[in-house]
């Protein structure tokens, strides 16, 4: 759960005011005690929950009152939850009670992964929710394809923002452990697109990502209803490029856009002989100039982790004409051309998503890393990057060309611990980053077996703002340089899986470090071996005794990741 910043709290006990206040022991003396449950709910807004549970809750009764019962707006996941189960060991039944509960003042709702809700035991609780802006409804299996009409007569009319996009990598999970196809696609219609314009005018952010079957007539009610849509994602094998200038000419404040379908990379603008078709330069134009100028993250799919090539006719229309005003782009492609054109059309990217999307290795060519390191120089106010694979000289010129980086990954679609490549990056390449990227906060480096603790050393001593740090199959780190990055690091999550050099000191370490300072120690989620675990039970048991809210994680992470696009953000802070 989290609370907001915004929003109108309506208290529904108004006759109360003073006279309860003076009731209720602990304020009777305060100056605090004049002021009404309305005027206190008011203040109480511009916290979160976390902030009231944890301070006012605990001045007097009445405040305990107050925070626990109205101020509730949000329920959501913690940020550092298991990616396989979201609420943790929060079941379906507690998660449905608290939004009961709470479902006068409601505002968020994340249903995600909470595969034993039914459509309509959601489509209830929603209807209970007359606040509610924002739905999540994300790996539910109960909710089918039937249930939709009923889920739609139930949204709230204003309802600004409605995912229900296909995690990809909780389906894939859910399909192993069942051993069927996974039943949480939703068959999205025509039919759901004219009964939600019907329904939810408000309506600015859509998320549709699914098996959806939407044709040229859903997308025109969804753009003559929603002309105000902010954000919108999309999948149909059914949609092309028209489409995509019909969705630009009808919502011109969108600023992010999401397409998956075929049909981006089937009609590319090339005959079969390879000529141009004759209608195409001028289409291509017209497309480009009715983007909308608030847009500024793209992505084009033909496949939910394949990114169509920037040579066709349209796309490469599209990035010279407005590229400049993008500042996140999704890419998930090896084409050298596509690098390029990235680089030199736009300038002002902060975010760019080029992994690929294999589980097997992806080797650089000599080739391809002069045309990578090329790009990059041209690159300098990305703050989020995700490369296909890594060396030593890619890294390096990361560093010196992106001073601003805040989140670098290189690792492939569901890419996990047992199926990690070997990636040729060494201390030579992490010191760079290190060095010339102070502002870092997120680092994944997996797969690299070869850095040891002269790249934990410096990570510790230049990048001071470090959060979260993956060391996934780091053969090579020792305990001398994760205690350095713990020392001198405000770390929140951090992944030691397959790091055989880490033994039981480490764990002594955290055992004094949690007895001496606490309070310096900011660590949510450690992620370890199960032999580790086994090897130090008893210093585990007294680190869980000194800090409880420590998640210690055996065998995975729990954070898989699938890109940035539908990524859960680990900073608060980060855009």
């Amino acid at each position: 759960m989290r609370g907001g910043g915004e929003g109108k709290v309506v208290v529904q006990h108004h006759d109360r005011g003073r006279k309860e206040c003076t009731s209720e022991d602990g304020e009777a003396c305060s100056l605090t005690c004049r002021l009404t449950d309305d005027t206190l709910l008011i203040v109480f807004s511009l916290f979160s929950t976390r902030q009231l549970l944890m301070s006012a809750a605990l001045v007097c009764r009445r405040w305990c009152r107050l925070a626990r019962t109205y101020v509730v707006r949000a329920i959501d996941p913690p940020r550092y939850s298991l990616h396989s189960c979201p609420w943790g060991s929060l079941g379906a039944k507690f998660v449905m009670q608290l939004a009961e509960r709470h479902s006068s003042t409601a505002e968020v709702l994340n249903l995600h992964g909470l595969t034993e809700i039914s459509g309509p035991q959601i489509a209830t609780l929603v209807q209970m929710m007359p606040k509610l802006t924002d739905l999540t409804v994300v790996g539910c299996q109960g909710l089918l394809s039937t249930h939709l009409d009923g889920l739609v007569g139930a949204l709230p009319v204003g309802l600004e923002r409605l995912d229900l996009h296909l995690d990809h990598l909780l389906g894939s999970r859910l399909c192993s452990s069942m051993g069927s196809v996974s039943p949480s696609s939703l068959l999205v219609t025509d039919r759901f697109a004219d009964a939600l314009a019907r329904r939810c005018t408000a309506l600015r952010d859509l998320n549709l990502e699914n098996a959806c079957t939407l044709s040229e007539r859903g997308i025109g009610i969804l753009t003559k209803c929603f002309p105000e849509l902010t954000a919108l994602s999309l999948q149909s094998p059914l949609l092309g490029w028209s489409d995509v200038q019909t969705i630009f000419s009808g919502c011109q404040r969108l600023k992010r856009f999401s397409l998956v379908s075929p049909h981006l990379q089937l009609h590319s603008g090339r005959r079969p002989g390879g000529r141009w078709n004759a209608g195409m330069p001028r289409q291509a134009l017209h497309l480009a100039r009715s983007m909308p100028p608030s847009l500024s993250s793209l992505r084009l799919y033909s496949a939910p982790h394949e990114s169509i090539p920037l040579e066709g006719k349209m796309t490469i229309t599209l990035i010279t004409e407005k590229g400049v005003q993008l500042e996140e782009l999704h890419l998930q492609s090896r084409f050298q051309s596509t690098w390029q054109t990235v680089s030199v059309w736009c300038p002002s990217l902060r975010c760019l998503d080029l992994s690929h999307s294999s589980r097997s290795a992806h080797t650089f060519t000599e080739v391809d890393e002069v045309v990578l390191e090329g790009a990059l120089q041209l690159m300098t106010r990305l703050e989020r990057l995700a490369l296909p694979t890594a060396t030593d000289d890619i890294l390096r010129a990361v560093g010196k060309h992106c001073p601003l980086l805040v989140e670098l990954r290189f690792q492939g679609h569901e890419s996990q611990s047992k199926l990690l490549p070997r990636l040729p990056v060494t201390d030579r390449g992490v010191v760079a980053i290190a060095e010339h990227c102070p502002f870092l906060r997120v680092l994944s480096l997996a797969g690299c077996r070869n850095v040891t603790a002269s790249s934990a050393r410096a990570l510790a001593f230049h990048c001071q703002m470090l959060e979260v740090l993956h060391l996934t199959s780091v053969s090579q780190m020792s305990d001398e340089g994760v205690e350095l990055l713990m020392k001198n690091n405000w770390l929140t999550v951090l992944d030691v899986l397959g790091c055989a050099r880490i033994t039981k000191a480490f764990v002594q370490f955290l055992v004094r470090q949690f007895t001496k300072s606490p309070e310096r120690l900011r660590l949510r989620v450690l992620a370890v071996s199960s032999a580790l675990k086994v090897g130090a039970a008893k210093e585990f048991r007294d680190i869980a005794a000194a800090h409880p809210r420590l998640d210690i994680r055996v065998g995975e992470s729990g954070m898989s990741w699938d890109g940035f696009v539908n990524a859960r953000p680990l900073l608060s802070d980060c855009w």
